[in-house]
């Protein structure tokens, strides 16, 4: 036997170190304690183990598992003498590994440091202004922007990248280029579409094959040239729009990225599409044919989900024969199966995703480049009524089979939609959007991490309109990294660069400790810190009026930085309840999603400590929402007699969702074994922890002049 060992790395440096190995245990590095095997909120570790113990297999996302029926909230107790531990938090064989993005260096050469999420400013939009867009790169590798500036006017602005990839890129001088005609007085959606090689012009002329929503008419489509030398696309406008598929609200094809699909066998007489960069196929477009306004039959004529393609690059489309649905409640107004994303799978296979009103996405796939679809069935993503976005990323880095990214809006709620219960409902869960990475065709996903969040999420909600940060649509550029627009309403939507890579990372650290190192921790638009929790959501109540509803204040209803006795800061959550038995102070922390792993934080009770609620979870839900613990992956009570009052106290979860159990640590001692769920394991990963104050039985309703019922100095999670 000849023992081998892995170096796993950590985001988090050491001030001071000290290194123990052997090769049958873990080693920690502590910025706090000097000892071998000490254990505290700074380990995230470096690690020397056997590979057997490093290698433990992830496994996949269940997909039978479609109730929603709420669970308990296991109080802490004992453990009993015959439960089984899961591992002791520093016999962990994971480490916090980091895998940095490669910007086209070359093979065997160290990648950089992935860099987080970036917002993208817009100067060319008019402040108070909202944007349509779509994109479109070059065969020269530029990439732009079209822009809806008006009504019925069409810009191009030229994204300009900067000298090193961690840089946020700017913008050229946006120029006017088309002007789309009305169809019967309405306007036209921004084109969607590719670049496909124009083989009847010169072999350098490219041309941009796309569809238009014609709201509420359907969908129209649009080329438009380019040849280097030409500054802009030169768009052919007709003097009308014709529809080559008519239908109620338009499709929905304002979100839906135009697919190039391989195709095995190619039956028709015309050559296929072949894009600027070689690839060829046919351009395939998932849409929805739409239930008319204000159907209420009985069953419902649900709206589906079926899809325009071409074989000749654009100059003509066939309406897919292929509808799937979704279920709808009985008797609800709810629509179906809506607004489809599309992707094709390194096997071949064109997979879809699409919104439904289920608390989960739902999906589809075709074996024959999308002419045909498979009836739907539950995914194993949770949204709450939003619409997805699907990229295939060919980019070097990924080698020749490519890689899938999937941008969706991971949050939920038990609180019914308006369209199941308009009498006792709220508006859909939308203020936060988040991105997986596949590398193996889609068999598992890496990241669930949160990407672009609502800036105006604590802000009273408009009484109309659609907000939050849905309706992405974006494009992968030649660096590399992901460029979309995301999100509704005047304030809230956003352009933002991602770096998929950072979807890789498995290790991050929240530091309340000090009003300096917790900068940002309750700023949505900090996307580069990992000290951000969601603290507050404000929403839009449909029925009957909620008397004294809770609205957001200054870092969230009852959660504030706090100074604490012997110097520095903490993050705190206040015992008492606000508004009339509405909600609970509570912090949400986003960390990369795994199967397995460790959550860690030091954590100082107060005097009117009642008992806290921890839980591990696949997705987000707002503070508002009494059964959020019912839902998640792992729950579990924690009581005042647990926990020491006036120290700070390690408190760690350790997770596996394979074997069904999380073990609760407190100062490096097992207290309590956690069963998974029932309605938990939807996604087979754990990416949330979810903080809630339990308020005392004698403030029923009411704030009181109490202090504080604990603090958190600390996160720390390490995901395997």
């Amino acid at each position: 036997h000849r023992p081998t060992h892995s170096l796993y790395t950590t985001p988090i440096m050491a001030r001071e170190a000290m290194v123990c190995a052997s090769p049958w245990t873990v080693v920690w590095i502590s910025a706090m304690a000097g000892m071998c095997g000490a254990f505290d909120d700074s380990l995230v570790g470096v690690a020397f183990a056997e590979t057997r113990q490093m290698k433990r297999a992830l496994p996949a996302p269940r997909r039978d598992d479609t109730t929603d029926d709420p669970g308990n909230t296991d109080d802490i107790g004992s453990v009993s003498s015959t439960a089984r531990a899961t591992s002791h938090p520093s016999s962990l064989g994971v480490g916090g590994q980091r895998r940095g993005a490669d910007f086209g260096n070359s093979v065997g050469e160290r990648a950089p440091t992935p860099f987080p999420p970036q917002i993208v400013p817009t100067p060319f939009v008019a402040p108070g202004s909202e944007m349509d867009c779509s994109w479109a790169v070059r065969p020269d590798g530029t990439t732009v922007l079209f822009v809806s500036s008006t009504k019925d006017t069409l810009q191009e602005v030229r994204l300009v990248m900067a000298a090193t990839p961690q840089e946020v890129p700017t913008w050229g001088q946006p120029i006017t280029t088309a002007k789309f005609p009305p169809f019967n007085g309405s306007r036209a959606s921004v084109p969607r579409g590719a670049v496909v090689v124009d083989t009847t012009d010169t072999p350098t002329a490219v041309r941009f094959a796309g569809l238009v929503e014609v709201y509420p008419h359907g969908i129209a489509a649009v080329t438009a040239r380019w040849a280097p030398g030409t500054e802009t696309f030169i768009w052919d406008i007709p003097s009308n729009f014709t529809l080559v598929w008519a239908g109620a609200n338009g499709g929905g094809v304002r979100n839906v990225a135009i697919e190039l699909v391989s195709i095995a066998s190619h039956d028709s007489h015309r050559p296929p599409t072949t894009l600027h960069d070689g690839r060829s196929g046919r351009l395939y477009a998932a849409h929805q044919s739409n239930r008319e306004p204000g159907d209420r039959s009985v069953p419902p004529v649900q709206s589906n989900v079926t899809a325009l393609y071409s074989d000749d690059g654009g100059t003509s489309w066939v309406q897919s024969q292929s509808h799937v649905t979704a279920p709808v409640p009985p008797g609800s107004e709810c629509y179906g199966a809506v607004e489809p994303t599309s992707v094709q799978l390194p096997n071949g296979t064109l997979w879809l995703l699409f919104r439904t009103q289920t608390g989960r996405l739902w999906e589809t796939s075709s074996d024959d480049a999308g002419t045909t679809l498979l009836q739907g069935r539950p995914s194993p993503f949770r949204s709450t009524d939003s619409p997805p976005l699907l990229l295939r990323l060919s980019h070097p880095r990924w080698g020749s089979a490519g890689a899938t990214m999937l941008v969706w809006v991971n949050c939920g709620t038990s609180i019914p939609l308006s369209c199941i219960d308009s009498k006792n409902s709220v508006y859909t869960i939308r203020n936060l959007l988040h991105a997986a990475l596949s590398t193996d065709g889609g068999v598992s996903w890496k990241g669930y991490r949160e990407i672009y969040r609502d800036p105006l999420m604590a802000a009273p909600h408009p009484v109309h309109g659609d907000t939050g940060v849905a309706y992405s649509y974006g494009v992968e550029l030649p660096d590399g990294s992901v460029i979309l627009k995301t999100g509704q309403g005047v304030g809230r939507w956003g352009v933002v660069r991602i770096d998929p890579g950072w979807l890789l990372e498995t290790a991050v650290r929240a530091d309340f400790s000090t009003t300096a190192s917790a900068v940002g921790w309750n700023d949505p638009k900090a996307l580069g810190t990992t000290n951000y929790v969601t603290t507050c959501l404000d929403f839009r109540h449909f029925g009957t009026p909620v008397p004294n509803p809770p609205r957001c204040t200054e870092g969230g209803v009852g959660v504030t930085l706090l100074p604490q006795p012997e110097g520095g800061t903490a993050l705190c959550l206040s015992m008492n309840m606000f508004g009339s038995n509405t909600t609970q102070s509570t912090a949400a922390y986003n960390f990369p999603g795994a199967a397995t792993g460790r959550a860690t934080l030091m954590l100082r009770v107060g005097s009117a400590f009642a008992g806290a609620n921890l839980s591990l979870a696949d997705h987000y839900a707002p503070s508002y929402d009494l059964l959020a613990d019912a839902s998640a992956v792992f729950a579990v009570r924690l009581q005042p007699s647990t926990i020491p009052s006036s120290t700070w106290a390690n408190v760690t979860m350790v997770w596996s969702v394979a074997e069904s159990m999380c073990t609760l640590w407190v100062n490096q001692h097992p207290v309590r074994i956690i069963q998974l769920q029932p309605s938990g394991n939807v996604e087979g990963v754990v990416s949330y922890l979810r903080l809630t104050a339990v308020r005392p039985h004698s403030n029923k309703g009411q704030a009181t002049a109490d202090s504080t019922g604990f603090c958190v100095q600390s996160i720390v999670v390490v995901s395997g």
